[in-house]
C-alpha cells in the first residue's frame, strides 16, 4: 500500500466517522470563523475598512454538508 492510498484511506475515515459525530441533530452545514484579525474594521490600523462581514466574518475555504440533511 502506497503513502497515498494510506492517506486517502485515513482522510475517508475521519470524514465517515469523526464529522458525522461533530454534527449536531439540527446541523447541516458546518463553518468556522476566520483567524484573521483582517475583517475587523481599525485593528490592523486606524484606517483599515475591508468588506462589511458581521464580526469576523466566515472562512468558506471549508464548508462541510451533510447532504442528506440539506436534501
Amino acid at each position: 500500500m502506497n503513502c497515498t492510498m494510506v492517506f486517502s484511506a485515513r482522510f475517508l475515515s475521519y470524514f465517515n466517522d469523526e464529522i458525522p459525530r461533530s454534527f449536531g441533530p439540527d446541523a447541516a452545514i458546518g463553518l468556522v470563523e476566520n483567524q484573521s484579525d483582517w475583517y475587523i474594521p481599525g485593528k490592523l490600523w486606524k484606517n483599515h475598512r475591508p468588506w462589511p462581514a458581521i464580526g469576523r466574518g466566515f472562512n468558506t475555504g471549508v464548508v462541510l454538508m451533510h447532504l442528506d440533511r440539506l436534501r
